[in-house]
């Protein structure tokens, strides 16, 4: 996953340098057990968090969420696993990543 990270030129953070980077970004992956009688055994949610200032008072700082997918098993990809599910949303977001920062 790294690897992924380092290709589309994004920095994989410390916790310290989470802490120390403006906006302090934080990825968060979500899995999930589900119920296997629908179909569906597991599912994963990704969230992109950074601090923000509220517009009308801009002394409130909030951790708000920016950026979120979610994944599970796939009738385009049957033979896939969870870790199969996981790369697919994370590079969801890569590619989403590469777009806004385009410039």
């Amino acid at each position: 996953m790294t690897d992924r990270f380092h290709a589309a030129g994004l920095p994989v953070l410390t916790e310290d340098q989470m802490d120390q980077t403006p906006g302090k970004p934080q990825l968060n992956v979500y899995f999930s057990n589900t119920k296997p009688e629908t179909g569906c055994t597991y599912s994963v949610f990704v969230s992109f968090t950074q601090t923000m200032l509220l517009t009308r008072n801009h002394t409130v700082k909030l951790k708000v969420g920016t950026w979120g997918a979610s994944g599970g098993p796939s009738a385009d990809d049957p033979n896939t696993n969870e870790l199969g599910a996981i790369l697919r949303v994370i590079d969801k977001f890569l590619s989403d990543y590469r777009r806004a920062n385009a410039n």
